[in-house]
């Protein structure tokens, strides 16, 4: 079932009538959405940019380069175009269609845009399990990014069965070395750790660095996949308090990524990130304050104001103003973030509260 791309509640009956992409439940929520969606909507393809299948792989191509370097926005639009030319020349269930919109979502995710990449995605994975087979590889690709969607959105039950489906069927299927099978497994390491397995999620982390590196051997080290897992390790090792070895993987990380992508790359961020959180956690909130502050600036600049990691690291920096008694400073960063947080997730999600009652908290020690 396709769900209204305004509410998320209701199953989507109807389609925009101008690009038959964005779809609804009924008009007014169509009308609530065409704000948002009036940007991106168009009547046709550009034929300027896309008039043939050639044209279409060359901005296939440019789109996955920019989902590489972090250019988040430009990716999204050319994706977006590209499926509005495969809908119109091949149909919406063609899995060279098919295959655009798993990859819009995907981005999707990467943007925090989370109701969009899932209503995108769970369309994607229903089409191909009918078209393509349940256990397709395409359709273990799809049920990835699902799960790791709704890991994002706190949705552990959905996407625990998926992302064990996934590794189950890629180990059977393509192999315990496929990028896809690792990657299938990152993912699940990553849900464990969030539902607080740590020792399961400790040893998948492992086993993917390791067959990371068996394949690529010393060239592991240039893979953003090697370096984001290696980060993942690292962001678990905090939690178990083993902190030498956190910052020397992250420091290892960091100067591998850096070398890589540049400084201002959202994966690099995602480091500098965890290494402040290391920091906060062993006390080092000097450290931590001038990351954490870096990380706000950096992530204010690459990716929206609205996206859930700028949020995070608005809080993360109003924590350490709060401790440091800089109420002047965490304040302003606590309502700004509480804003937007209940802006973007809703007043009752668990991370609006949690800002909200550090606001709270924050206001009370100021009138102290």
């Amino acid at each position: 079932m396709s769900l209204c791309y305004s509410c998320q509640v209701k199953e989507a009956k109807y389609s925009c009538s101008r690009c038959n992409v964005a779809k609804y439940c009924d008009s007014s929520c169509q009308k609530e959405h065409w704000s948002t969606h009036k940007a991106m909507c168009k009547k046709k393809p550009n034929t300027n940019s896309i008039k043939t299948d050639s044209d279409l792989l060359e901005k296939l191509a440019l789109a996955c380069l920019h989902h590489g370097q972090g250019n988040y926005e430009v990716c999204e639009k050319l994706y977006f175009k590209c499926l509005e030319y495969r809908k119109l020349t091949l149909g919406c269930d063609s899995h060279l269609t098919l295959g655009i919109m798993n990859d819009l979502g995907n981005v999707y995710v990467d943007q925090g845009k989370f109701a969009l990449a899932e209503n995108i995605l769970v369309e994607c994975v229903e089409k191909r399990k009918l078209i393509l087979g349940f256990d397709n590889h395409e359709t273990l690709v799809s049920m990835i990014n699902l799960g790791r969607c709704y890991r994002h959105q706190m949705k552990y039950e959905q996407a625990m069965p998926l992302l064990e489906h996934a590794v189950k069927k890629c180990k059977e299927f393509i192999g315990m070395d496929h990028p896809t099978t690792l990657t299938s497994m990152d993912n699940l390491a990553s849900t464990y750790e969030c539902v607080g397995n740590l020792e399961s999620a400790e040893s998948l982390f492992i086993e993917v660095i390791d067959r990371r590196k068996k394949s690529l051997g010393e060239n592991h080290i240039q893979s953003r996949e090697s370096m984001n897992s290696m980060n993942n390790l690292a962001s678990l090792y905090i939690k178990q308090q083993k902190y030498p070895i956190a910052e020397k993987l992250l420091l290892d990380c960091l100067k591998a990524m850096q070398k890589f992508v540049g400084k201002n790359h959202p994966d690099v961020v995602g480091i500098n990130n965890n290494l402040a959180s290391l920091y906060h956690t062993m006390g080092k909130v000097e450290q931590a304050e001038r990351l954490y502050f870096d990380c706000l600036m950096t992530r204010r600049k690459i990716l929206e104001e609205n996206h859930p990691e700028t949020l995070n690291s608005m809080n993360n920096l109003a924590d350490v103003y709060c401790e440091q008694g800089r109420y002047d400073k965490a304040l302003p960063l606590y309502i700004e973030c509480y804003e937007k947080r209940k802006q973007v997730l809703g007043p009752d999600h668990i991370h609006t509260q949690k800002v909200q009652i550090l606001l709270g908290a924050c206001r009370g020690m100021a009138r102290m």
